[in-house]
């Protein structure tokens, strides 16, 4: 039994391979054949996204979604990616994400247009979906300047320091870093804290530094991006450090 689930899984995935690979090589009618096929794949994965059902008639991130699945086809290699499923909803995501990210840099929000009983216009602006929004794509921000130090948000929740003392003194030392330009270099390029050097002018040990090295790179990839939110928790506590002295 097993061994016909694992050869029907086999067969699947060779079939996904073999017609992707016709369509790369210019079946066209197999390719809209296909993307009708998986609208019901593109929808989910956009609804997980977004937390909201996604519409099909007037909605960008459906096209964006569309046209990110028709990127996965033209990209699919079944030598680099074992999975097209897999790969197509990595693309979707990026590609949405680049979208929202297009979106805040322009600042447009999300808005409906009502009208009360009276047939005056009214104007309604979602402002609980952007912020959702915004939240991931934040979040999405971090977790991507986080991957060259090899640190995940799951990371971050285990690793956190639990006192509050010693989070203030790891946002303490991340400033530093982010200040003094020789600091971040180091930081940036051999991905490791400088932890002889942040001895030699702070007063930490080196057990401190090892511990919370995690959560004090993590403050650094949120001091040096452009995480409005991120960045308002750490001043926050920087705040609260001078408060303190």
């Amino acid at each position: 039994m097993l061994k016909g689930l694992f050869g029907s899984k086999r067969r699947e995935k060779q079939d996904i391979s073999s017609r992707i690979q016709n369509i790369q090589n210019g079946d066209d009618d197999d390719r809209e054949a296909f993307i009708q096929e998986y609208k019901p794949f593109i929808l989910k994965n956009l609804s997980q996204i977004t937390h909201r059902f996604i519409e099909i008639e007037n909605s960008e991130e459906y096209s964006v979604g569309l046209m990110a699945f028709n990127e996965a086809i033209d990209r699919y290699d079944p030598q680099l990616s074992s999975s097209f499923i897999g790969f197509a909803a990595q693309v979707i995501r990026s590609r949405i994400y680049d979208y929202y990210r297009k979106e805040k840099k322009e600042k447009k929000c999300v808005s409906l247009s009502l009208y009360d009983d009276e047939g005056n216009h009214k104007p309604f602006i979602d402002y609980s979906h952007q912020k959702r929004v915004e939240t991931r794509l934040e979040l999405y921000e971090f977790s991507q300047g986080l991957g060259p130090y090899h640190i995940s948000l799951e990371d971050l929740v285990q690793k956190a320091p639990k006192h509050i003392d010693t989070r203030l003194q790891s946002v303490q030392v991340a400033k530093t870093i982010v200040d003094n330009p020789h600091l971040s270099q180091q930081l940036r390029n051999k991905k490791t804290l400088p932890i002889k050097d942040l001895i030699d002018i702070l007063p930490v040990g080196k057990k401190m530094l090892n511990r919370n090295r995690k959560f004090i790179i993590a403050i650094c990839v949120i001091l040096w991006g452009d995480l409005t939110e991120l960045k308002s928790y750490v001043e926050g506590l920087l705040t609260l450090k001078e408060v303190e002295k």
